[in-house]
């Protein structure tokens, strides 16, 4: 839904890792599997690791352009880069499809987003590693 107040200077928002983005009824869209803190392999090398990444954006009104740059243990992967048109006082994002990236050894990830050439960027980085990933997350039941 569009905000109701006028932004006067547009910002890259809020950055989120996952492993996919699902578009569902109702405009809403569901990440699945956030990463919230390292990315974890069970071994190298690591074949594919999904990843998808979901860019919320505040614009002013126009059209704005933006990329996505990946690059893992410095070495650039994926580039993506779109336009999006805004009406005045917009909130908007951007999911990127679903990416596979393979990892031959430990090492860091890193997220850069670009809005407008360089007028609002925002980094995010994760780090690869090998480890124990059977019981990530489970929590005993009651």
């Amino acid at each position: 839904m569009p905000i109701k107040e006028e932004i006067s200077e547009s910002s890259i928002f809020q950055v989120v890792i996952c492993d996919d983005i699902r578009h569902e009824l109702n405009n809403k869209v569901s990440l699945m599997g956030v990463f919230s803190a390292d990315i974890l392999v069970s071994d190298f090398p690591a074949k594919a690791i999904n990843l998808a990444i979901y860019v919320q954006f505040q614009l002013s009104k126009g059209k704005h352009t933006f990329t996505v740059e990946i690059t893992y243990s410095g070495e650039k992967r994926f580039l993506i880069e779109g336009e999006i048109e805004a009406a005045e006082g917009s909130a908007a994002y951007f999911a990127s499809p679903q990416l596979r990236l393979a990892a031959s050894e430990e090492g860091d990830i890193e997220f850069k987003v670009s809005l407008d050439g360089a007028q609002s960027e925002r980094t995010e980085k994760k780090h690869i590693s090998k480890g124990d990933i059977s019981l990530l997350g489970r929590v005993p039941a009651p």
